[in-house]
């Protein structure tokens, strides 16, 4: 992506945030990419501020943020049951704190 932030690169997934703030997600086995809409992005980014406040910050390295990455992106992609899982169940703070819990 030119001018753009890649948040997450692995074998599966790909979140990448344009200059002006669009974010799109890109599911490599399928070769597809989708738009992220802003409801979706901005519980996203409620989501990174509340672990950035527990010491977890966008690091592609760090485990906790590849997990939630991971989760969002898989998200976006189901149109389902995990899409309503994930964007529904709570609020965008106290889903994040599920990230921090060890399991």
């Amino acid at each position: 992506m030119l001018f753009g932030r890649v948040l997450l690169d692995n074998d599966d997934w790909s979140i990448d945030v344009g200059l002006l703030g669009g974010m799109k997600v890109t599911k490599k086995s399928l070769g597809s990419t989708r738009r992220v809409p802003a409801e979706f992005r901005l519980y996203f980014l409620r989501m990174i501020e509340t672990l950035g406040k527990h010491g977890v910050f966008i690091d592609p390295e760090d485990e906790t943020f590849e997990e939630l990455a991971e989760d969002f992106a898989a998200a976006v992609f189901d149109s389902g049951d995990r899409q309503q899982d994930f964007f529904d169940a709570y609020p965008a703070e106290e889903k994040a704190k599920q990230y921090l819990e060890p399991d």
